[in-house]
């Protein structure tokens, strides 16, 4: 099942061009929401993926 995260990943995935500040803002709430519920774990997850999806957007 995929979190409301990967939805939005899966969502903007290929369409880097620019960075969309939508996308930017529910990317940090919905970690944010995961660091509120006390799932640093996953928190974390969502962090790297940002990160990776950004990167990936660069090159």
């Amino acid at each position: 099942m995929l979190t409301g995260f990967d939805m939005i990943i899966s969502n903007k995935a290929g369409k880097c061009n620019g960075l969309n500040p939508h996308f930017l803002f529910n990317s940090l709430h919905a970690i944010q929401g995961t660091v509120n519920g006390n799932n640093s774990s996953e928190a974390n997850n969502y962090i790297s993926d940002i990160a990776s999806f950004m990167r990936n957007g660069i090159d």
